[in-house]
């Protein structure tokens, strides 16, 4: 016991844990668990920042990626294609809270594949149906809560736009950690997780059944003084840069399919986008640096992330960790892929990033799962479930922290219980149990 208490990957996850939850920036957080990861191992601090800066270069690929993809998603934020696209939804939505449930999910799943603006859609969305929620007295944590579960449908089980992103990260780690494994060997993995989140889906809808009422507010969810409401029939026009912003986004995912790439399907699209005249050339340049400035922080958060598992296996002494826990757990599958899934949850919640906690917790995942006798699928399912896992219920997320600034754009949404709090118990329960049940059955 003690040599899993004191092996130095376990004391640095628990240091990079604590200085997140006592709101240390996640970078420096993980820069200082390298450090004291290398320090338990033997290394002085000039040689551990050396181990950690080596191992960051791992991840460029995604890392440009992402970028591309920040330049994609600011560039149809300013087209406007949200103002149209939300009065329409609101239409179609009518007065059934199945609807807005179903068409909220969807949404999400698209905006992590098909168009690659991710949790961004939030902002562009939201406000604009407050007014249509408020009217139903639609609870807007059921709201907030189904977006995650579409959000992690999409990147966690789907191979296309973030999701292949996701997915390659994954492929990359176990590849690192001795299991050679492809894209498609991801996706395959993963299906069951699209019924866990599914039965968070319904987990939510029983949970927050009952209407819940909000305050309009002149200005934001209400006419302001003296203004009208706009009828259905002047519905801001549907125009021609509009149609042609969302098919340079869709044609992102089809020559991804074509080319097999996805830096090449983000480039693709932000060409359209200036060749269509939907973005003029003149302004691209301030929308690239917004775009990357967007996307920059969970960029050096995934580098870090990367930095710090070489260290870990350097260092860490990964052998004697993985063969004294195995010990402790007498062998037992279903107490094994527990513990592996609590990591993840623990390291999700205290560093926000998904994206970021693969490179750590397969470091530990894959060698104990091979020693358990788990399947290479029950493993890949794993680490990505890990990566899921708090990342709709931690404060520091971006699936948590764009949606709550969507909803509380008058107020009445908080980020902790109203966003943070009900998608953690709706969404991160049925991924435990349902890791836990799937990883012994595969």
């Amino acid at each position: 016991m003690l040599e899993v208490i004191t092996n130095p990957i376990v004391v640095s996850v628990v240091v990079m844990t604590v200085l997140c939850l006592i709101k240390v920036n996640v970078y420096l957080s993980i820069i200082a668990a390298g450090i004291v990861c290398g320090a338990l191992g033997g290394l002085n601090p000039l040689e551990s920042i050396n181990l950690f800066i080596s191992g960051m270069g791992s991840s460029l690929g995604p890392m440009f990626s992402r970028l591309l993809l920040g330049m994609l998603a600011v560039a149809l934020t300013v087209t406007g294609v949200g103002d149209v696209l939300a009065p329409r939804i609101a239409k179609i939505m009518g007065k059934s809270s199945f609807a807005l449930i179903i068409g909220m999910f969807l949404v999400a799943c698209c905006c992590e594949t098909l168009i690659t603006l991710g949790a961004v859609f939030t902002t562009i969305l939201i406000p604009p149906l407050l007014a249509s929620f408020n009217e139903f007295e639609v609870d807007r944590r059921k709201v907030c809560t189904v977006i995650m579960c579409g959000l992690e449908v999409g990147y966690v089980c789907i191979p296309a736009g973030y999701g292949t992103q996701f997915m390659e990260i994954v492929a990359t780690e176990m590849n690192n950690n001795g299991i050679q494994a492809t894209v498609g060997d991801i996706a395959m993995a993963n299906i069951p997780i699209i019924f866990m989140l599914l039965a968070g889906v319904a987990l939510v809808m029983v949970a927050f059944r009952k209407p819940r009422h909000y305050e309009p507010v002149p200005g934001v969810t209400a006419p302001a003084e003296g203004e009208e409401v706009m009828a259905t029939s002047e519905m801001p026009k549907f125009e021609r840069k509009h149609i042609l912003a969302l098919i340079a986004a869709l044609s992102s995912v089809v020559m991804q399919i074509i080319t097999g790439s996805l830096p090449c399907g983000a480039l693709f699209a932000v060409v359209l986008l200036i060749a269509f005249h939907v973005v003029k050339f003149k302004d691209f340049d301030e929308l690239a640096i917004s775009g990357m400035m967007r996307m920059a922080y969970v960029t050096f958060v995934l580098m870090a992330g990367s930095g710090y598992a070489t260290v870990s296996k350097g260092v860490g002494d990964v052998e004697g960790l993985v063969s004294n826990t195995v010990s402790l757990l007498g062998g037992s599958k279903a107490m094994g892929a527990f513990v592996m899934l609590m990591l993840g949850l623990v390291v999700t919640m205290g560093i926000g990033s998904s994206w970021g906690t693969v490179p750590i917790v397969a470091v530990v995942m894959v060698p104990m799962g091979l020693q358990m006798g788990f399947s290479v699928p029950a493993i890949i399912m794993m680490v990505s479930v890990s990566a899921a896992l708090g990342d709709a219920g931690s404060p520091a997320s971006d699936q948590t922290l764009l949606p709550t600034s969507a909803f509380n754009v008058d107020g009445q949404h908080d980020h902790i219980w109203d966003t943070c709090v009900p998608s953690f118990i709706c969404v991160n329960a049925p991924l435990l149990i349902g890791g836990v049940i799937a990883a012994c059955l595969m």
